[in-house]
């Protein structure tokens, strides 16, 4: 019976070992969530931060979301990343646009999110008189606002364009509205 109990108890230690020791040569996945603060663009590097410090990560073998490509990365974007330490790298394997945080302020005003710019212009729209009974599509990426649909002149193409921009955080309009 004692040498049944020993074979378990070493079978059980060998198990917890080699489990271990496994656990430890497979890379984990970690998340991370901060702003951009340069880009190496021939090295294919990415410095951000957040409120834990400064991290930098090599994005050459990394998927890319849909709303962001490395070029477009520059300082101050928020970026969310997947990744792997590697030889003392951090290797991306995602990255992804960050939602803006709520409650950031920018300077003396209160930053503005892409969600509150699209709702703002899709309201304005509405409540135009001129402009109501069009079906205008809004998207709003980064402050930058894209109107597209159809109008029956150049002058609510125009009026659209007016009250897009006048709306606060859009930075520019691309207008697409076409004349039916």
């Amino acid at each position: 019976m004692k040498k049944v109990l020993m074979i378990v108890m070493v079978l059980i230690i060998s198990v917890a070992f080699v489990t271990t020791v496994m656990a430890q040569d497979k890379p984990k996945g970690n998340g991370w969530v901060g702003t951009v603060v340069s880009v190496d663009t021939a090295a294919k590097k990415v410095v951000a931060k957040n409120k834990k410090g400064e991290m930098t990560f090599d994005v050459s073998a990394a998927k890319f979301a849909k709303n962001v490509a490395f070029e477009d990365l520059k300082a101050g974007d928020r970026i969310a990343v997947k990744y792997k330490v590697k030889d003392g790298e951090n290797m991306a394997t995602r990255v992804a646009m960050a939602p803006a945080k709520k409650g950031k302020h920018e300077g003396a005003g209160e930053y503005v999110g892409d969600s509150y710019i699209t709702t703002k212009v899709k309201s304005l729209l509405a409540e135009d008189s001129f402009l109501k009974s069009f079906k205008i599509s809004v998207k709003t990426m980064k402050g930058d606002v894209q109107l597209s649909g159809t109008v029956d002149s150049q002058n609510a193409i125009d009026k659209a364009g007016e009250i897009a921009k006048s709306v606060k955080g859009v930075k520019s309009v691309k207008n697409n509205l076409t004349v039916k």
